[in-house]
């Protein structure tokens, strides 16, 4: 069923629907918790494949950490 159909049948923004979709697929990696997620997706990272590709560093600063790790030497 299409995320437009579920909208519909529910009553939900399909908007909604995939936020959570995306924040679902994200909780699939371990330490990811819901507000982790929440925070990725709404600074733009969907899925695993966003998150891959994105530096941690970038990911640190999205989220507001600014004692992000240098390097993991």
């Amino acid at each position: 069923m299409a995320a437009a159909e579920i909208s519909q049948l529910a009553g939900i923004r399909t908007t909604l629907l995939n936020m959570w979709k995306s924040m679902a697929i994200l909780q699939e990696i371990e330490g990811i918790d819901s507000q982790f997620s929440e925070a990725l997706v709404k600074k733009g990272i969907l899925d695993l494949r966003m998150l891959a590709e994105t530096p941690f560093q970038t990911v640190d600063i999205l989220l507001g950490n600014k004692n992000y790790i240098e390097t993991f030497d």
